[in-house]
């Protein structure tokens, strides 16, 4: 996909329905793995209602609220985003498909190999530091390359493509570092439901920050129409988006107080953090206000508030819950002070028992069939996951030449089954089939994804926006009427409604996949001692990342002609992609349908399984952590209409470039990932986040910003400052998951996953809403970036610099995460219950769902596209 159609150079492509038809093999190929070869034993399920008054429990602990809260501010505040990067890539770079997925693969290696040394190396790193070192080293590298490409100081789309390559590094550490918690919260029988939980309240920041961040750029001129002047004005709009979106970024770091430093801090949390109904029904109910939280923290009666080193050495609270001074202290040392567990013999003995590992078994072999068997599910879900967000820049930013927003609605509803991952894993957890929580799950969803996308390769997709080459780029006012009837496809924008449905729906049936393997890893990575807990989760996300590099690869090289963007001669149709990605459905059905292991389980009582989980929603340490995930997530995921216009009209960022540049930010960001695993599992998660959020600003604001202004007009400078980012994302990825482990009880693993996860997950769809509707005031179109004059550039730096500002306003809300595992667990026995906070939580996160699915879904089509609510000017 790399034809002049899709902003490439070569001579051929093919259709997007290629593409959809592609989609079905990985489908197909993972529902005979979940069917054949998968392995799963069945186990005696939990009446319903006491499962759900158990998991209302499970919310009301402080561990799991305090987490929650974490992953919900935090995550919105560093997913605040700018709009303007794609156009950028598109109209100031000329970024062509071949060069984007080229460098995609190379971020993927990068991502990938920085994962596997967090895990050789990090996993006992300080938390917080971590996340506080790559959010600021993601801003950084961001920022270098990305105002340089802004202001035309390198206009080439290969140091464009090598910046975004680079931020895969700090990328891999954020991921890896934000998620550790997960397992050490999760208990036994509530592993998917922790996850779940967590997650969630990290996913739904991200829409929720998306919403922001579109909304402020709405108030810049960034449009491809403002971008393609190219003029000082419209280079200073977009140095404003995205000084606003670094600003917001760093912001994210403030909400760290509110995660633990390290596992061990986790587990004491959960022991002694007490419970909180009131704050278990307040995250239920709303979680986008954190003034309803400080007036429950000042109530503090028999509960702590945020543990840092002062307050571990609350004798009083440890000797309550049993645990003896000199435990503390040892704790103490391992956790805040060193990467590594230093402790004497004499105290050997109590502190595993006190904080080894939270289920009985054996450590998994990474190198055993069940545990291959689920790791060829995250190795085609990191195919499909990579495949559907890697055609928004080739095929819908050049070869349909939809606005900005159109594409950051695209890119929201691809991403939108992550918001549902709470209902999946409630279903795993709550109604098996066959006798199996499991399996079944895992199979159901790759045939969802496999039919969605067979649908789309098989269904005609539309005719490029530009039929000939040497009119690509070239605003309408300079084509003539002739060759505008002859050569111009008007509708092509338009057009997209049906993929973008099936698009979205291949992302459900994957996302129900990854949910359900969820909650096997929680059980899983529980049987892995303290020292070494993380391990797995880290394997897992390293493994879904780097295999993201393969369609990477096929999108960027045969992608890469004028149609899409580039400049090969050739490039395959879309409909060649959607038919490709059909084979690792299949592979994934085999493994799973065959080597997968799983025990057979007794089902559990609906009403049961409900008490349960809402008695886990209630416990502070649920509710908190969701609160966390859906606020930070909502800020941090706040971004900017205007990206994909500048890469396309100002930069001409070519696909192969863009690809090229996201294997190496992979690369990095799986290289921090494994560092992280391996060096920083036990650093300060607050710090860590702080750092990496502030870094992630930096370094988006560097290169945007000389982008916008024709500082840096080149795609390869410009590319190279995303690649840094994946440096801080990794940190901040990891550190606000690992929180999970730690909520989830036994049962519950897939409902707290899912939940947790969700509301992480529903915040990038309402942070898309935020900055389409945010920048939908500004002059940002695509007409307005092909003028590249003064008044565009400001335009585009007022989106840039709202992003920037909603992201670093994301660390308002890091006190509501803990600050290390033992936090988490001292929160979790400690934090008490409250149903209020509970129903909150539930509240919000359901109304955001519906209405971040209403307010994209209107984006898609002519009549309701110009709406502020879908990103519009107005109509």
């Amino acid at each position: 996909m790399n034809n002049y159609e899709y902003g490439g150079s070569f001579d051929w492509a093919f259709g997007p329905n290629t593409v959809y038809g592609i989609l079905l093999i990985p489908c197909f190929s993972a529902i005979v793995m979940a069917t054949v070869w998968m392995v799963e034993e069945k186990v005696i399920v939990m009446h319903f209602k006491q499962y759900f008054k158990n998991l209302w429990t499970l919310m009301q602990l402080r561990v799991m609220w305090q987490f929650c809260a974490f992953q919900l501010l935090n995550q919105t505040f560093i997913s605040f985003d700018t709009t303007v990067s794609s156009p950028i890539a598109s109209n100031l770079l000329g970024v062509q498909p071949v060069a984007d997925q080229s460098f995609t693969v190379l971020g993927i290696l990068l991502y990938t190999g920085t994962m596997f040394s967090i895990g050789k190396y990090a996993l006992n790193w300080d938390w917080h530091r971590t996340v506080i070192f790559h959010t600021v080293l993601i801003c950084a590298i961001d920022a270098f390359f990305k105002l340089s490409t802004v202001w035309g100081l390198v206009e080439n789309q290969y140091f464009y493509l090598t910046g975004r390559t680079l931020l895969q590094f700090p990328t891999a550490f954020l991921f890896l570092f934000t998620t550790y918690c997960i397992v050490e919260v999760a208990d036994v029988g509530n592993e998917g439901a922790v996850y779940a939980l967590v997650t969630t309240c990290a996913n739904v920041a991200s829409p929720v920050a998306t919403f922001l961040f579109k909304t402020v750029d709405s108030f810049f001129s960034v449009t491809i129409a403002d971008i393609q002047l190219k003029n000082t004005k419209v280079r200073w709009e977009l140095t404003y988006c995205y000084v606003i979106m670094y600003a917001v970024k760093l912001l994210s770091l403030v909400w760290l107080v509110l995660l633990p430093r390290q596992k061990a801090h986790v587990q004491i949390l959960k022991r002694s953090g007490g419970s909180s109904r009131t704050m278990g029904l307040v995250m239920v109910i709303v979680v986008s206000f954190s003034l309803l939280w400080s007036s429950e923290s000042q109530q503090k009666p028999n509960k702590i508030w945020l543990l840092d080193e002062k307050q571990l050495e609350d004798f009083v609270i440890m000797e309550k819950n049993g645990i003896p001074k000199n435990d503390l202290g040892v704790m103490e040392s391992q956790t805040l002070d060193h990467d590594t567990y230093l402790y004497t013999d004499k105290d050997s003995e109590d502190y595993e028992n006190d904080f080894g590992p939270l289920r009985s078994g054996e450590v998994l072999n990474f190198f055993s069939v069940e545990a291959i068997a689920l790791l060829t599910q995250y190795c085609s879900v990191g195919f499909l996951n990579n495949t559907l967000p890697a055609l928004a820049y080739p095929v819908f930013q050049n070869y349909l030449r939809m606005q900005g927003y159109q594409v950051s609605s695209y890119s929201a509803l691809v991403k939108l089954g992550w918001s549902f991952k709470i209902f999946f894993g409630i279903m795993s957890d709550c109604f098996p089939l066959f006798g199996l929580q499991r399996r079944p799950y895992i199979i159901l969803g790759w045939i969802i994804c496999a039919v969605s996308c067979a649908i789309m390769a098989f269904t005609p997709f539309s005719q490029p926006y530009y039929g000939k080459k040497s009119l690509v780029g070239l605003p309408l006012v300079n084509i003539s009427k002739e060759d505008q009837d002859k050569y111009i496809n008007l509708n092509a924008p338009n057009s997209s409604a049906l993929f973008v449905i099936l698009s979205m729906f291949a992302s459900l049936g994957y996302v129900m996949t990854v949910t359900t393997c969820d909650a096997l890893s929680v059980q899983y990575a529980q049987r892995e001692p303290l020292s070494q807990r993380g391990r797995w989760q880290t394997m897992m996300y390293l493994v879904r990342d780097f295999t993201g590099m393969i369609p990477r690869l096929i999108v960027g090289f045969c992608m890469n002609n004028y149609e899409y963007g580039g400049s090969f001669d050739w490039a395959i149709r879309p409909s060649v992609v959607y038919f490709v990605l059909l084979i690792p459905c299949f592979i994934a059905i085999v493994m799973a349908a065959f080597w997968m292991v799983e025990e057979k389980v007794f089902s559990m009582h609906y009403k049961t399984y409900f008490k349960q989980l809402w008695a886990l929603i209630e416990k502070r340490v649920m509710w908190q952590f969701c609160a966390f995930q859906l606020l930070n997530q909502t800020l941090f995921f706040f971004d900017t209409t205007v990206t994909s216009p500048v890469e396309s009209i100002l930069l001409g960022v070519q696909p192969i470039a863009n690809q090229v540049f996201t294997v190496f930010g992979i690369v990095l960001y799986t290289v921090t990932m494994f560092s992280i695993g391996k060096y920083a599992l036990n650093w300060d998660w607050h710090r860590t986040i702080i750092a990496n959020t502030v870094l992630i600003c930096a370094i988006d604001a560097a290169f945007k910003f000389p982008t916008v202004w024709g500082v840096i007009d080149n795609q390869y400078i410009y590319l190279f400052g995303r690649v840094l980012l994946k440096l801080p994302d990794a940190f901040l990825y990891l550190f606000t998951a690992y929180c999970i482990v730690e909520v989830a009880d036994v049962g519950n693993e897939g409902a707290v996953y899912a939940l947790i996860t969700t509301c992480a997950n529903v915040s990038i769809p309402v942070a898309t809403f935020l900055f389409k509707t945010v920048n939908s005031f500004f002059a940002v179109n695509n007409d307005d970036i092909e003028r590249k004059d003064s008044t565009v550039r400001w335009q585009l730096t007022y989106c840039y610099g709202i992003m920037f500002i909603a992201k670093l306003s994301s660390l308002l809300f890091l006190m509501l995460l803990p600050r290390q595992k033992a936090h988490v667990q001292i929160l979790k026995r400690t934090g008490g219950s409250s149903r209020p906070m509970g129903i909150f939580i539930v509240a919000i996160v359901g109304f955001f769902l519906v209405g971040v699915i209403v307010t994209n879904l209107l984006a898609m089509y002519p009549s309701t596209n110009c709406l502020r609510i879908a990103g519009g000017s107005g109509c």
